[in-house]
């Protein structure tokens, strides 16, 4: 690594979760309530609560590239996370069968970001914690692939299945290095926007392996 700034955060970074309501995502992915129960589905684009359903877990990666789009001022930065997967689809993204949707897969999504939005990109793969901090202090955004316990920190079963957006690392905190993401299943006021992790903590739910969006040349500095 050369140059590298000791902190960087991308503070006006803009955060959705997968879940339309936030504050369910707790009893969602603990299994307290149905994500068809969720109030709020319609604001994904779903057309019913059981398309919402079926998608919501899934919808991860679209919770990623929504956020650099608004931050970066990209048309379509107004469309719905449905309305995204959807499109991602017709690239090859998803493969949608009766029993599962199977994706987010990573070279699909690269070029489904580059054509619709004009967001050049590459599949990172492996991907350090180095190359991570990196990026950030080049000013691009890296999705990476974390276990989806990460949100409160449980024992992972093993790495990788979920992806959360790097917003910043500090390699100067007293108390060692740590890494800050928006995590789109987080738990409501604990894991969500800006949550963080000690890079040793982080490295137990990384799978090394990601995606990372080139920040256009027009979009404004952090």
């Amino acid at each position: 690594m050369t140059n590298i700034a000791p902190r960087v955060i991308y503070e006006e970074m803009p955060y959705h979760s997968q879940f339309a309501s936030p504050e369910l995502v707790g009893p969602i992915v603990f299994g307290e309530m149905q994500a068809k129960d969720d109030p709020r589905w319609s604001e994904s684009g779903a057309s019913t609560p059981e398309e919402y359903a079926r998608w919501a877990w899934n919808l991860c990666g679209m919770v990623c590239l929504k956020s650099v789009l608004e931050y970066t001022d990209k048309p379509g930065k107004e469309q719905t996370l449905m309305a995204l997967a959807r499109t991602c689809i017709d690239e090859g993204g998803y493969v949608v069968g009766e029993d599962e949707i199977k994706g987010l897969y990573y070279g699909p999504f690269v070029k489904f970001a580059e054509k619709e939005f004009g967001l050049e990109g590459r599949v990172a793969s492996p991907l350090s914690i180095a190359d991570i901090v990196q990026e950030i202090n080049d000013g691009n955004f890296v999705i990476a692939s974390v276990h989806p316990t990460i949100r409160d920190f449980s024992p992972p079963p093993r790495q990788g299945g979920h992806l959360v957006l790097l917003t910043g690392y500090d390699i100067a905190d007293e108390n060692g290095p740590k890494l800050y993401y928006h995590d789109p299943a987080g738990l409501y006021e604990k894991s969500q926007a800006f949550a963080s992790a000690p890079v040793s903590t982080f490295e137990k739910y990384f799978a090394g392996r990601g995606v990372v969006l080139t920040r256009p040349p027009e979009a404004a500095e952090v």
